[in-house]
């Protein structure tokens, strides 16, 4: 969240914002720095680079310390030959569609979906089949008979878990419901799994794969970028449990450089695996500790709103439906009286209409000045 005065940059070019003292609310990233672990590979790229060049650097390595890990903290076996590095989502996504899909095939998908999957799917000139996500009783649910009728012409189903941008973690038996689905009507499943890390207390997260035995036709898309807060990168893995996909995904990767192992990456994964759990538990608490503590306080200035707590991810809603602005008007009033720019449910689609999104990690001063504005946007 940063104050601007610039009107080149702001975003809206129907308004004076000279004079303006303009907050901007992101959602997409935290606002507290990486580990400082990673932020040194980060910062000496080319001593790690210098030793992949002279064949010191073993770009598998990684792979034992991500296998003990989702062993020991969700008991999830991964065989290590089962990972796959990807440099970057959008090739793993494009490579998925185009290997397991043809021109006008269904691809079902849990919605809301976030629009750089979106964009893929339909950039490939596949057929979206958005399922949506219900809002029952201060809970996102699943309507599996909608999700079994529509995946019946599919060929893949996509689903995030924990997903995004809801925060819904599904449980171990909800995910089997998924699987027999899917099996039932022959589909592959591609699981994204990212910030899984960040779950409320309570709530836990199951890997699909692990709630479907290893199954054959489950496809994991595994990324820190997001629990990491590097943004800028989008490397991640791919578990496949079927060998002959993953061996047509390895042939597929090994036969361009563009696919090429980065020693930073690797670098990243080694850390990300093993050494910064103190410090994911401390940002845990933190994010937590702000969904109560702001919880109490919305209701103390605003009355009847309150903080709806997704089950995990930094990302809080707040429904201002009950005040009857249109959502554009919502979004104009909250820019010019409260000089503040945010995340409204429309931008996303489906049960977040008519809501605004915070990100519950920031510092607490920063959140607090936030809801301030937004009290005066309203008065």
């Amino acid at each position: 969240m940063e104050a601007l005065k610039r009107k080149d940059n702001y975003q809206y070019k129907n308004l004076d914002t000279n004079n303006y003292d303009l907050i901007m609310h992101e959602v997409e990233n935290m606002y507290f720095l990486s580990p400082k672990a990673v932020m040194f590979v980060i910062q000496n790229y080319d001593l790690y680079e210098k030793q992949a060049s002279k064949g010191y650097y073993d770009g598998e390595a990684y792979k034992t310390l991500m296998s003990a890990y989702f062993m020991r903290e969700y008991e999830w076996e991964i065989d290590n030959e089962n990972i796959i590095y990807v440099p970057s989502d959008e090739m793993a996504y494009t490579l998925i569609f185009e290997s397991l899909t043809k021109v006008n095939d269904n691809v079902v998908v849990l919605s809301p979906l976030e629009k750089t999957l979106r964009y893929k799917i339909l950039a490939t000139s596949r057929n979206l089949i958005s399922i949506p996500l219900l809002y029952e009783n201060d809970k996102v649910e699943l309507d599996y008979d909608l999700l079994d009728e529509y995946s019946k012409d599919a060929k893949v189903m996509v689903i995030s878990n924990p997903h995004y941008p809801s925060g819904r973690c599904f449980k171990e038996e909800e995910l089997q419901k998924i699987g027999q689905i899917a099996r039932k009507n022959k589909l592959w499943i591609l699981s994204i799994e990212e910030g899984y890390e960040f779950t409320r207390e309570g709530v836990k997260y199951t890997p699909l794969s692990k709630a479907l035995n290893n199954s054959s036709n489950v496809i994991t898309y595994l990324n820190p970028c997001k629990t990491l807060n590097l943004m800028d990168s989008s490397m991640g893995n791919l578990v496949i449990n079927n060998k002959k996909f993953r061996d047509f995904m390895k042939n597929q990767l090994n036969n361009s450089p563009r696919f090429s192992v980065s020693p930073i990456d690797v670098e990243i994964f080694n850390i990300f695996y093993s050494r910064i759990s103190g410090w994911i538990k401390k940002m845990k608490n933190y994010i937590n500790s702000n969904f109560d503590l702001f919880d109490k306080y919305l209701n103390n200035i605003f009355g009847s709103l309150h903080l709806e707590k997704p089950e995990s991810g930094s990302l809080a809603f707040i429904d201002l439906s009950k005040y009857g602005y249109m959502p554009d008007e919502l979004e104009y009033r909250i820019l010019k009286n409260g000089k503040i720019t945010l995340k409204f449910g429309e931008e996303i689609e489906g049960i977040l209409q008519g809501k605004i999104v915070l990100n519950m990690a920031y510092p607490r001063e920063m959140i607090k000045e936030a809801l301030n504005r937004i009290r005066i946007a309203l008065s």
